[in-house]
This record gives C-alpha cells, sequence and structure tokens, in this order.
C-alpha cells in the first residue's frame, strides 16, 4: 500500500509539473516571448521544475514553462477595496497583470512591505488552445531550477492548508515542503481572504490534487 501511494503521489507530481512545456531557456532576467496562442503542451523538460522564495519561510514552485521572467523591481498599482493579499497590478509587455502576495495570503502576515519588491511572472491557460494569460507573483530571490524524482513526492504542509485552493502536488526540497503551484487556479478563480482553518484541510490533500 505505501509502494501503491507513493506512485499515485508520484505520478500527480509529475502530472502537474509538465503539462506545460519548457521549449524556451530562462535567464537570470527572464525568458524569450512566446506566442500568446501557443499551447503549453509536454517535451523533454518532464522533471524540472522552478522553486521560488516567497517569504515567511514559504516555497513554492512551478512547471519550468510557467515562469516566463523575473523582474527585480516591481511596484504595483493598488487596486482599491482588494483583499491583502492581492497587492495589485503592474504594467508589463504593455498589459496590465495582477500581482500576488502569497506569504500573506497563506500567513496572514506581511513581513516585506514596501516598494520595489522582486516577482516572478507566471503563465497559463484558462483551457486548451486558449491565448496566455498571465500573473504575478512577489518573491525574495531569483527563482532557482530543481530536478524532482519520485521519491520526493509528499503532501501539503498542513500549516498552510490555503494551499488546497492553488496546489497540485508538493515534494520535498532541502528538507522543506514546496507545493507546485497551479497558477490558473492562483490567478483566474477567487482565492480565500484569510488562511484557512487548520481543521478543515489535512495532510492528505496531495490525494486530491
Amino acid at each position: 500500500d505505501r509502494v501503491r501511494e507513493r506512485g499515485v503521489r508520484f505520478r500527480r507530481l509529475i502530472v502537474a509539473l509538465h503539462e506545460h512545456d519548457g521549449r524556451r531557456q530562462q535567464s537570470s532576467r527572464g525568458h524569450r516571448r512566446r506566442s500568446d496562442s501557443r499551447d503549453l503542451g509536454n517535451d523533454a523538460l518532464l522533471r524540472r521544475a522552478w522553486v521560488m522564495d516567497v517569504g515567511d519561510g514559504v516555497a513554492v514552485a512551478a512547471g519550468t514553462a510557467h515562469v516566463v521572467e523575473y523582474l527585480l523591481a516591481a511596484d504595483p498599482m493598488p487596486v482599491p477595496r482588494a483583499p491583502e493579499h492581492c497587492a495589485g497590478l503592474i504594467v508589463w509587455r504593455d498589459r496590465l497583470i495582477p500581482v500576488i502576495d502569497l506569504a500573506r495570503l497563506l500567513t496572514g502576515r506581511d513581513n516585506a512591505p514596501g516598494p520595489h519588491r522582486r516577482a516572478v511572472i507566471l503563465a497559463y491557460q484558462q483551457a486548451a488552445g486558449r491565448p496566455l494569460q498571465y500573473g504575478a507573483l512577489f518573491v525574495t530571490a531569483a527563482p532557482t531550477q530543481t530536478s524532482v524524482s519520485d521519491d520526493m513526492a509528499c503532501a501539503l504542509p498542513d500549516t498552510q492548508p490555503a494551499l488546497a485552493h492553488i496546489a497540485r502536488a508538493c515534494f520535498t526540497h532541502q528538507d522543506q515542503a514546496v507545493a507546485i503551484l497551479d497558477p490558473r487556479q492562483l490567478f483566474d478563480r477567487p482565492l480565500p481572504t484569510a488562511p484557512v482553518p487548520e481543521a478543515n484541510v489535512g495532510s492528505a490533500i496531495i490525494d486530491h490534487v
């Protein structure tokens, strides 16, 4: 049973990483721009992910093709009446995109206030064949790329139950549980305005992503 459960977790982990392709090369400043009508399919980068430190001890990851660009300074324009974790909008490549303070969403705390915060641009599709959409996450440093293997799959941390709304799977990286984000759920779906009560989400959440 343990072997079967680990196999199920790993398959979900790999699907979460690979449902989008990564046919671009990453630099410290960003990727080459791709067509807005291109599908995010599969290719050889099936077991790679970008790990991002979003602050307050929280690390998350995204599949290689989701991570479009790393910004050294992101100064969002505030949106009236927006939830506290919605930092505002930035102008990026002639379009307005939302910026999420994920650490604040998950912990309820704002540990890195002030201007000129760094951010990562993420891409997603609402459905296959649809144009690419974009959103940004505040981060504390440049994302780092890592390989993912079957023995790294784990459950989502029960100390951050709001991850159940936005994560597809989870793996262990440097002794820390790192959730693999679903950018469509993060930017295109309603999010909780405060951390979900711990009693509602447990460590078995990985079985439902």
